[in-house]
């Protein structure tokens, strides 16, 4: 009886294990957009640029698009639906390893990333 208890609460216990790993890890995954992205292209040629200064940052449901100085456009973000809502606009987005792509074809990598790292090494200027 007290081996069938004890293996109980050694089960009851792993299953809290796991929930909460399994929980936090999502919170680091590809839907965490808050951040600061640096626009950037040429990946595919020689020549690439990488923004000096992040295009868009991200806070909790609010992105502010533009650079230090200028005007920015404020967009609602919607997780669920994946948009940028503002400016007169809708824009579709994916994130994938730190990536963020619009739907108006411009694409962003989030700051001290692997990937912004690997950009930053390639950059042109």
């Amino acid at each position: 009886m007290k081996k069938k208890v004890l293996g109980l609460m050694v089960l009851v216990l792993s299953a809290f294990a796991l929930i909460a790993c399994s929980n936090s890890s999502s919170s680091l995954s590809g839907d965490n957009l808050e951040g600061k992205y640096h626009l950037f292209y040429g990946e595919t040629s020689n020549d690439v640029f990488l923004s000096k200064n992040p295009s868009i940052v991200i806070e909790g449901d609010v992105a502010k698009e533009g650079y230090p100085g200028e005007s920015q456009i404020i967009y609602k973000v919607d997780k669920e639906k994946k948009l940028f809502e503002g400016d007169n606009k809708i824009l579709s987005y994916t994130l994938k390893d730190d990536v963020l792509t619009l739907s108006d074809n411009n694409t962003y990598v989030k700051a001290g990333s692997d990937k912004y790292k690997e950009l930053k090494k390639k950059d042109s200027d």
